[in-house]
């Protein structure tokens, strides 16, 4: 979580908190997640999205390869996105993984119901192919990089592209620290918006 304001020439404020709590089973996971951000300049909104979302994993052979499934609602008004409900059902296989080293990809299909700004609902299948890796450079350092591609079955056009690099580092056994970079694309991105938009975070990670 993270608040900064600042007063003088200019006023600003910034709010932004995250949630990735995760609990193991024997035969999968189940997962929580959600983001939210809103910034401000001299009184006057000029970002803010949220994501929240629960995921259930199981495995299918061995621990190597999963079944998933996930609903997430997420909206971002300054793209055009006044709310979106996402159900994606797809595959995940790891392929090294290592005290050292984690590779997995997953492939899956999703149904999207959408409530763009100024239009009517639309109701959209997409595809959606994912990869994630992750490398321990030290004891305490790590390295990340993960990229997705969401194709559009129903609107040709409207597909969706996002990846991030991330660094971090751990503080204690329950403290964290995450420097990332994000970038989302969007093909066809609604009127007046552009096609992409970058986030740079960092943020303290506590687990217990």
């Amino acid at each position: 979580m993270s608040l900064l304001e600042m007063r003088g020439n200019a006023d600003s404020d910034s709010y932004a908190a995250s949630l990735d709590a995760d609990y193991e089973m024997t035969a999968g996971m189940i997962s929580l997640y959600g983001h939210f951000l809103r910034t401000k300049d001299n009184g006057v909104e000029n970002n803010r999205n949220w994501l929240g979302g629960a995921r259930l994993e199981r495995n299918l052979i061995m621990t190597e390869t999963r079944g998933y499934y996930f609903h997430q609602t997420e909206s971002d008004p300054f793209a055009g996105i006044i709310q979106r409900d996402s159900d994606e059902v797809g595959v995940q296989q790891r392929l090294i993984e290592n005290g050292q080293n984690l590779w997995l990809i997953e492939a899956g299909l999703r149904y999207m119901k959408v409530n763009p700004q100024n239009s009517p609902n639309r109701f959209q299948t997409a595809g959606r192919v994912y990869s994630f890796y992750e490398r321990k450079l030290t004891s305490r350092l790590s390295a990340e990089v993960w990229a997705e591609y969401i194709p559009n079955l129903t609107d040709a056009g409207m597909d969706l592209a996002n990846a991030e690099v991330a660094l971090g580092s751990s503080l204690s056994p329950q403290l964290f620290l995450k420097l990332g970079y994000l970038v989302q694309y969007q093909k066809q991105p609604f009127a007046g918006m552009e096609t992409a938009s970058t986030l740079t975070t960092l943020n303290l990670i506590a687990s217990y």
